[in-house]
């Protein structure tokens, strides 16, 4: 006997699928809203020139607006701001029609127009009417946006407002965009980036909130001027050794080497300057002292950037010449060998050419740097080694800068201890 087989039927029902196209449809409803649905450019130029020839009375052109089909309001809307710049009382009247008409697909538009052009004087006083005006479901944005770009809107430095905000919510910038429906790649976005950029770049908790290589990107979009405007905040409100290498290496790329070039740092305050000067100086000293245990030596000079001028690596053997203005001095990269400071002008004239441009040895230039009776020697003091903190040798090497700095040469520890 043979066992007949049984389909048991069922019925499919999509209920994810059907909701997410539920919230996709209520998310993007105003696309078709907003949208020129046929509407045709070359019907604007003719619809313009009516407004242009209208007497410019607040009655007449309110009777006119009344008049006017709701496509030619859509066709108004839709093509601001205009390919051809229109005159001061032309856009006065087609702001006055626009506000008579007023209907929500004109805010919509309004609100992608500002999504390119978001310092327009009329858009922005379209939008803050329709601000005023509509209800929650307005844009679909959520109840707490809408009151912020409400009370933005209504008030000066809009841009500024709307960043403030967005710069203290604990969601990026990016993903803010999306609930604000703020697109991403429009003129706003680049704005909302160049005035938060400007006004947390130094703040921990932003970059943090970011991360530093998402940023990163975002400095190299900005326009040179404002890439600069942004860095003068920054420099001036972070401490030398707290920079981050990943900025200031870009920043180098763009503006380069201010010691080389200093051309493109022309609009940065001599401040800013000087400390990236003293950044550069101190990674190099870094990296020359990278064989001393626990940076002694580096520790030590690195306090004393602010007033070094230059620094002069010779390869040859690794020497680093540090220029403090009146006087150098000469550190070996190699441990066991002691500073030596020299009179800066005599130094320079004599003793460096030899150093940099000689075919002297190694140990030929070693002898010639511990000659005592050049007359651009001053003193040589060794490196003791390191006690508990801080080290013996950092308290007698501080004596001797001191005195140097003030043009003391003839001072000796020895006979002040």
């Amino acid at each position: 006997m043979s066992k007949s087989v049984v389909f048991h039927s069922f019925e499919f029902q999509p209920c994810k699928l059907k909701e997410l196209a539920g919230f996709l449809e209520n998310k993007y409803k105003d696309e078709k809203k907003y949208s020129s649905q046929n509407l045709k450019e070359d019907m604007l130029p003719p619809l313009l020139d009516e407004i242009r020839k209208l007497s410019n009375e607040k009655k007449f052109i309110i009777d006119y607006a009344n008049n006017l089909s709701s496509k030619n309001i859509r066709l108004l809307a839709f093509y601001y701001p205009y390919i051809h710049n229109e005159k001061a009382d032309t856009k006065k009247k087609i702001h006055l029609i626009l506000k008579e008409r007023y209907q929500t697909f004109v805010g919509g538009i309004m609100w992608n127009h500002f999504q390119n052009t978001p310092t327009d004087p009329i858009i922005i006083s379209i939008l803050r009417l329709a601000f005023n005006m509509e209800n929650d479901d307005f844009l679909s944005l959520d109840k707490e946006i809408r009151n912020t770009i409400n009370i933005a809107i209504n008030q000066k430095n809009l841009l500024h407002n709307l960043e403030r905000y967005l710069s203290r919510q604990r969601k990026t910038l990016m993903d803010m965009f999306k609930i604000m429906s703020i697109n991403p790649e429009g003129k706003l976005a680049k704005y909302l980036w160049y005035f938060s950029l400007k006004e947390n770049l130094h703040k921990p908790s932003f970059l943090r909130k970011e991360g530093d290589l998402f940023i990163l990107g975002k400095l190299h979009e900005l326009t040179i001027k404002n890439y600069k405007q942004v860095f003068i905040n920054y420099l001036s409100n972070v401490a030398v050794n707290e920079f981050n290498s990943l900025f200031l290496e870009q920043v180098l790329e763009k503006l380069k080497d201010p010691r080389k070039n200093d051309l493109d740092w022309k609009d940065m305050p001599p401040l800013c300057i000087e400390k990236v000067k003293q950044w550069l100086i101190r990674n190099e000293l870094k990296k020359f002292f990278a064989e001393d245990t626990k940076y002694d030596r580096f520790r030590y000079w690195e306090k004393h950037t602010k007033n070094i001028k230059d620094v002069d690596f010779i390869e040859n053997p690794m020497l680093a010449i540090m220029d403090f203005g009146e006087f150098v001095v000469v550190e070996f990269a190699e441990t066991g060998n002691a500073a030596y400071f020299y009179r800066k002008e005599a130094f320079y004239n004599s003793m460096y050419i030899k150093v940099k441009y000689g075919n002297h040895s190694p140990n030929q230039i070693k002898q010639l740097l511990k000659s005592k009776d050049a007359d651009y020697y001053i003193n040589k003091e060794i490196h003791s080694p390191s006690k508990p903190e801080p080290p013996g040798w950092h308290t007698k090497f501080n004596g001797y800068m001191r005195a140097y700095m003030q043009g003391d040469f003839l001072y000796n520890h020895r006979s002040t201890s």
